[in-house]
């Protein structure tokens, strides 16, 4: 729990040192000397691998449907429940229906996932805080 601690605030500090010059270029905390090097509010955001390693990153292929996946990979905001999604190195927080529930997992479905993506199944709740710093607060 105290590496998980020394880890967040080792993260919110890379992120902060170099976000005042790239966030008036582009009005988010993301460039090429930061833990976030792209953001977008369309596809989402990348992040360096020492970043993925120190939030603790790990992701899964989605596989087909119907999508059986981890509860602990299921992020609650607000009334909605998502999944952050990997495609093409970018991460994305996909809001889903969540149509099943057993001990462990969870069936989901949503239009914006495909056979080919992945989802984030640990660091999820540190990819989430991640976010919402590289866009400014709450979507």
């Amino acid at each position: 729990m105290r590496n998980n601690k020394i880890n967040i605030l080792l993260l919110c500090t890379v992120i902060t040192i170099s976000a005042v010059s790239q966030e008036e270029a582009t009005g988010f905390r993301a460039g090429p000397n930061m833990a976030a090097t792209e953001a977008s509010l369309k596809d989402g955001f990348k992040l360096t691998d020492k970043a993925k390693e120190v939030i603790g990153v790990k992701t899964k292929s989605i596989g087909s449907k119907p999508y059986s996946i981890p509860n602990e990979a299921l992020v609650h905001y607000g009334d909605k429940v998502g999944v952050y999604r990997l495609r093409d190195g970018w991460f994305k927080l996909i809001e889903v229906q969540k149509t099943n529930k057993d001990s462990g997992t969870s069936t989901i479905s949503s239009s914006d996932l495909n056979e080919k993506d992945q989802i984030a199944i640990e660091g999820v709740a540190l990819l989430r805080v991640s976010e919402m710093d590289i866009f400014g607060g709450e979507e």
